[in-house]
């Protein structure tokens, strides 16, 4: 009997040793000046601790605090807590299933946490040492200076080993390693990143693994946040939008000097390219010299541009297409011999010389952001053909760019052959945002898509502008396809056209299929149109306080006697010599070409100087100079942007439809560079204006630049 009680004891005594127990430090008071210092495991359980356990202070106050760790904590014996189900994330609270943030700050300074468990399958989200970090007011929240090691954590969604999820706050000089599986949202360091957050000097060599979608080596939903200098080395598997570095970069992510060896990293087993990807040489120079690759060391130079001399080079931009330096082609490409290569980002400047790229051939149906450029951040791509594409991806998919975003520039280009996607596919960009702008560009690409928002020449555009540009492509889609645009959301459109054929099932417009709360301006379409519901010869579908001036559609050729907006015509009336009531107030002698002959676009207007050639002389290689405002419609205000190539007088001056002057907003020199002045919508009287199309004119000595937006009222 004495020997049963004392066996008894014994397994008591092991089960309290091994059990969680929260400890306040003994320093510090959770200040900034006096943080506290994490000395032991149950310090740090201190901290996740619920009020049950630590009444005083609560929670609330403890998830707010700011702490540093002192020492290198064996966090291995959390393989036994809570019944095996390992570590309480900071800020979880299991019992009463809710979550507050981690708002404070917490410094690692240099030290580890070795042998992190959590097996928490039944929590549907935020799994990791925090559940979420948050910013706070002031100072911002963050964690930095800490390394995990030899995790291994189970869960759901938004899974990384530091954070589930990062939310305008940062990570700064952290780094984890060990096994990761989760079902969604999963990332060696970080599962979901939000709000304008910030990794930087940081790494992962957590090897990320289970079923389904968003799993990156160091994120896996990378969302409006500045990654730089980190990398990543593990494996990643997942079904959808994989990557070696981020799963999925979305909103307007910037990514600078940060990678991963695309020979070693595995995707799936096998060799996948992603957003970061550098090949075992180059990664292997770049950290071995402390992150830090010369440009000058890989391509030649004139001067101003970098020189894209061969497929080599064009190579190189895999490393170097993160930096904002400029590139110039110097001859045609041929992609054949490079199957399944592209550039999955850039925010550079690249200028294709009226040069051509041919053969682009990619096959990512499980990736998102899949183009020549996969997603491409504030970059200007110009004066470049990419022909004979045979392109597959799964969302934001194009020809010449995936994603184009943050203020982002297509002048000047034209791709030809075929592609295929889910959504948001397009002949030449997948998803166009963030004020970024298509101009003088065309597609003949044919196009079939399984899902929503799906353009000849855009899949989605939002809060952008295309201008004088066309697409004569077939597309095929589900919902919101159109000849020219798929969905156009609180953007521009102007001097465009689509002819082709336009084949869907709901919102089939032959020049845009979904149209949302924006400015659709001479333009037309005699696209040949087949669908099911919602069907319009122009317009699938108008939302939200949109305008559509002098637009047109021809009811014979595209066999639909109703649109959502614009006005049919027939094809007489559309075709040389043009009906009076057809195309109003266009612009003939600058913008578009009359088919007199009827033997260039079917006696359809066309237009003009499209012919990216190096043979054409007229050809001029645009600077990177631009004119635009945003939001484009607006109400109450909007911000003008304009570059300026050298110091000057400046004057910027609103006109209303009639060319009455609105008011003055510059009169004065500026310096070279970006500048951004707020319209409030009122006039030199400071009287509000009505709704409806403003221009503003920039002037200076060698510049006059015109552009259009939309006041809603």
């Amino acid at each position: 009997m004495k020997c049963l009680v004392l066996f008894i004891t014994l397994i008591l005594i092991s089960t309290a040793l091994t059990a969680q127990t929260a400890i306040a430090p003994t320093v510090g008071d959770g200040t900034e000046n006096s943080p506290y210092r994490i000395a032991s495991l149950e310090n740090l359980y201190w901290i996740a601790a619920g009020n049950d356990e630590v009444p005083d202070p609560d929670q609330e106050l403890r998830l707010a605090g700011h702490y540093i760790q002192i020492i290198d904590i064996d966090a291995s014996e959390t393989v036994d807590w809570f019944e095996g189900m390992g570590w309480l994330p900071i800020g979880l609270d299991y019992d009463e299933e809710t979550i507050i943030s981690f708002s404070g700050t917490y410094d690692g300074q240099g030290y580890t946490i070795e042998g992190l468990f959590i097996d928490r399958p039944d929590i549907l989200a935020h799994i990791g040492l925090f559940a979420i970090v948050s910013t706070s007011d002031s100072p911002p929240s963050g964690i930095s200076n800490l390394g995990l090691t030899n995790v291994d954590i189970t869960g759901q969604a938004r899974i990384g080993s530091l954070a589930g999820r990062l939310e305008g706050s940062s990570i700064i000089n952290c780094y984890s390693s060990g096994l990761i599986y989760g079902i969604a949202s999963t990332g060696g360091l970080v599962g979901v990143t939000a709000q304008s957050s910030m990794i930087s000097d940081s790494y992962s060599s957590v090897n990320v693994t289970g079923p389904g979608n968003y799993k990156g080596g160091l994120v896996g939903v990378n969302g409006n946040t500045m990654i730089s200098n980190c990398y990543s080395t593990g494996n990643v598997n997942g079904t959808y939008y994989l990557g070696g570095l981020v799963g999925s970069n979305q909103g307007q992510s910037k990514i600078f000097n940060s990678h991963y060896n695309y020979e070693e990293v595995l995707i799936n087993d096998g060799e996948i390219i992603t957003i970061g990807a550098l090949d075992g040489a180059m990664f292997n120079d770049w950290i071995n010299n402390d992150m830090d690759l010369n440009i000058h060391d890989y391509l030649t130079t004139d001067g101003v541009y970098f020189l894209i001399n061969d497929v080599a080079d064009f190579r190189k931009l895999l490393a170097f297409g993160q930096a904002t330096q400029s590139f110039l082609l110097t001859t045609d490409l041929d992609l054949s011999d490079e199957p399944s290569f592209y550039i999955p980002y850039f925010s550079g400047y690249f200028d294709g010389n009226g040069h051509q790229i041919s053969n682009l051939t990619l096959d990512w149906n499980r990736l998102s952001d899949i183009g020549l450029f996969g997603y491409a951040y504030s970059a200007t791509v110009q004066n470049l053909a990419i022909i004979d594409i045979d392109v597959i991806g799964r969302t934001n998919t194009g020809g010449l760019i995936g994603t184009l975003t943050n203020n982002g520039t297509v002048h000047n280009c034209y791709t030809t052959g075929s592609l295929q996607g889910d959504q948001r596919i397009g002949g030449l960009v997948g998803a166009l945002s963030g004020n970024s702008t298509v101009s003088h560009s065309y597609s003949e690409t044919d196009l079939i898509s399984d899902g929503y928002g799906t353009g000849g020449l855009v899949g989605e555009s939002f809060l952008s502008t295309v201008s004088v540009s066309y697409s004569t492509g077939n597309v095929s889609g589900n919902s919101a396809v159109g000849g020219l645009i798929g969905y156009h959301g609180s953007s521009t459109t102007e001097n465009s056209y689509s002819t082709g054929s336009v084949n869907g099932l709901f919102m089939i417009g032959g020049l845009i299929g979904h149209n949302q709360s924006s400015l659709i301006d001479n333009c037309y379409s005699y696209a040949v149109i087949i669908g099911l519901l919602e069907i319009g010869g122009l317009i699938g579908r108008n939302d939200g306080n949109y305008l559509i001036v002098n637009s047109y559609w021809d009811i014979e050729a595209s066999g639909q006697s109703e649109s959502a907006g614009g006005e049919g015509r027939t094809t007489a009336d559309m075709t040389y010599p043009y009906s009076g009531n057809t195309y109003v107030e266009w612009d003939f002698i600058d913008i578009w070409s009359s088919d007199i002959e009827h033997d260039v676009n079917q006696g359809y207007p066309y237009l003009r100087e499209f012919d990216v050639s190096v043979d054409d002389e007229q050809l001029v290689i645009i600077q990177p100079l631009s004119l635009s405002n945003y939001p484009n419609p607006f109400n109450p205000e909007t911000t003008i942007l304009f570059d300026l190539p050298q110091q000057g007088a400046v004057q910027l001056i609103i006109f209303n439809i009639k060319g009455q002057k609105v008011k003055t907003l510059l009169d004065t020199d500026l310096t070279p560079g970006t500048h951004s002045v707020v319209w409030n919508g009122r006039d030199d009287n400071n009287n509000e204006v009505a709704g409806g199309i403003y221009f503003y004119r920039l002037l200076s000595k060698d510049l006059q630049l015109t552009n259009k937006m939309l006041l809603l009222k």
